[in-house]
């Protein structure tokens, strides 16, 4: 048993001499739940119980298509956790790799100063040997 429909269009033919539209007939099985959504398409899906209560039996491949479905969602449950650790193994690396570059912003910054200390170091010692040298000789 089942739902039976004969769909006629009732739009008139875009030609005249046309005979018009053949009536087209459908037949949806019990184990079919049909509803109709606000923009009027039809949707067809599986129900999981028939009118009045009394549960549908159960699809041949159901089974077989849960046990597939778990399969599924097992095998991308750990891809996500695979890439989850992935990311946080990343996170870890980036922080390390923020920090050392904030170490080398700093001994840049250091080797700058030194290297300015270093020259005027150079030029007081130039100072020095030439006001030696002018009182020693």
């Amino acid at each position: 048993m089942g739902l039976n429909l004969e769909l006629i269009e009732d739009r008139p033919p875009v030609n005249i001499s046309s005979p018009g539209s053949i009536p087209l007939k459908l037949s949806i099985p019990t184990l079919l739940q049909v509803s109709r959504d606000e923009s009027g398409v039809f949707q067809f899906g599986p129900t999981l119980s028939f009118p009045g209560g009394i549960p549908a039996p159960p699809y041949p491949d159901a089974g077989k298509n849960q046990e597939r479905q778990d399969s599924e969602a097992g095998f991308l449950r750990k891809e996500l956790e695979k890439t989850l650790w992935q990311l946080q193994q990343s996170q870890v690396r980036n922080s390390a790799l923020e920090q050392e570059r904030e170490e080398n912003e700093c001994l840049k910054g250091l080797i700058v100063t030194l290297q300015e200390e270093v020259g005027k170091l150079q030029t007081e010692k130039s100072a020095l040997l030439r006001r030696y040298q002018h009182n020693y000789h």
